[in-house]
């Protein structure tokens, strides 16, 4: 009777709190839950295709789809199957960023490595997507300055003479105004064509590998534009494929296939079909060469795969010492 009466009372504090842990691992666990069975339901059964959204529309787009396509090619038995599809209304970058982040959506795109817009909620691809082609900057500008840019011969003249137009929402926009540049930005892209023609500004800035595509649409329309053959500039911009975590598994089948498009040679196939002409246009003309810094970026390009396009002249400014990489083989 004594053993019984002295035997402590039942803690129920510590009940309570085992009890409140117990709620919290439940509620904690749920919303992942409740994503895995959303992602599980995308799927669906294995004979079914999977779509892959993706809301860039631009003349390397048609690039970035043969890439992709290619890529899948070495996992053919794989399931799902998957497509790529383009979104079926315009949007913004900021606005599809926006989308992908929330993770509801298999939404790829294409976007920079810039210490300012690491996304933690998005993956991204082991290969830098266009082999940094896109730092290379070709000048569309107004004839009449077609002389006055043939003299300039270092940056600080440039930034004097010359006020640039850009997309605001574009990553490389704060590049350019930290290499002391004064930028005029606006949402669309095809704004600026017409704004240049208005003297809103003096030139434009396109990566190499959309400048003489681009040529095409705008040519007839603003008669009185050109692109600069006597200049270009050049900052280190890679590129690179990104997608929700939630789809990770499919970013990890596109670098499996491009690793091997690599290495068998099939990748460079396709990168100078596209783009042999713009290849062909720095053999040509050989402008000079103007180097940005970049401050923001994140990871460094990767020398070898500019080689694939640089010719033998930029090499050394470009690459310096990396330039000799241009001559080993490499696997991605």
């Amino acid at each position: 009777m004594k053993r019984l009466l002295s035997n402590p009372a039942p803690n129920r504090a510590g009940w309570h709190i085992g009890l409140l842990g117990l709620v919290l691992s439940w509620a904690l666990a749920a919303p992942q839950a409740k994503a895995q069975t959303a992602i599980a339901s995308q799927l669906g059964t294995s004979s079914e295709p999977f779509t892959i959204w993706y809301f860039q529309r631009q003349v390397k787009s048609k690039f970035r789809s043969e890439l992709i396509s290619l890529a899948l090619s070495y996992t053919q038995s794989s399931q799902p199957r998957l497509v790529l599809k383009p979104w079926p209304m315009p949007l913004t970058q900021q606005r599809a960023v926006s989308i992908m982040r929330q993770g509801k959506t298999p939404m790829l795109a294409t976007l920079s490595a810039h210490s300012l817009f690491d996304i933690p909620e998005l993956s991204r691809s082991k290969y830098p997507y266009l082999a940094g082609m896109l730092g290379l900057r070709l000048l569309v500008v107004r004839k009449q300055e077609l002389a006055e840019l043939a003299t300039i011969e270092e940056l600080a003249s440039l930034r004097r003479g010359f006020k640039l137009g850009f997309g605001r929402h574009w990553r490389d926009y704060s590049i350019l105004e930290h290499n002391g540049f004064r930028v005029s930005g606006t949402p669309q892209l095809e704004n600026l064509f017409p704004m240049l023609a208005a003297r809103r500004f003096d030139a434009i800035p396109r990566g190499l590998s959309e400048a003489l595509k681009e040529q095409r649409g705008w040519g007839g329309r603003y008669p009185e534009l050109a692109l600069a053959d006597s200049l270009v500039l050049y900052y280190p911009y890679p590129i690179y494929i990104h997608i929700h975590r939630n789809y990770q598994w499919a970013l990890e089948r596109i670098d499996y296939g491009l690793g091997k498009a690599f290495s068998d040679g099939s990748l460079e196939a396709l990168y100078r079909r596209h783009f042999g002409a713009e290849i062909q246009w720095l053999d040509q003309h050989r402008p000079k060469l103007l180097l940005l810094a970049n401050p923001y970026l994140s990871q460094p390009p990767r020398a070898d795969l500019l080689c694939w396009w640089l010719p033998v002249y930029l090499r050394s400014q470009i690459l310096g010492a990396e330039a000799g990489q241009c001559d080993k083989k490499t696997d991605l």
